[in-house]
C-alpha cells in the first residue's frame, strides 16, 4: 500500500497518492492519459487538484487498473478530502 503524510489537507493527501502510485508504476503523465483515455492535460490538473472538485468514478476506475492500486482507497481518500473541504468551509463561515 502507498502511504501519504496524514497531516497534509485531504485534497493534497489525493495527489501525492496519485502521483506516487504512477512513479512506482514507472508511467508518465501521458502513459496514464493514454491507458485512460483522457488528454495529458486533464490527467495533470488531475494530480495538481486542478479539476473539479470530485473526481468521478470512471476516472477512478481507469487509475485504478492502470496504476494497480484499490479503487476502494481511490474514493475513500476522495470521499476524506471533500469532507475535510466541507468542514474547513464551515469553519471558515463560522468565522466571517
Amino acid at each position: 500500500m502507498i502511504a501519504t503524510t496524514r497531516c497534509k489537507g485531504g485534497r493534497e493527501q489525493v495527489r501525492e497518492y496519485l502521483i506516487e502510485a504512477r512513479e512506482k508504476a514507472g508511467l508518465t503523465q501521458q502513459d496514464v492519459a493514454n491507458r485512460i483515455g483522457i488528454s495529458r492535460q486533464y490527467y495533470q490538473m488531475v494530480e495538481t487538484g486542478e479539476r473539479q472538485k470530485r473526481m468521478d468514478l470512471p476516472l477512478a476506475g481507469g487509475l485504478s487498473v492502470v496504476l494497480n492500486i484499490p479503487i476502494a482507497e481511490i474514493v475513500q481518500r476522495e470521499s476524506a478530502a471533500q469532507e475535510s473541504e466541507r468542514q474547513e468551509g464551515g469553519a471558515h463561515d463560522a468565522e466571517t
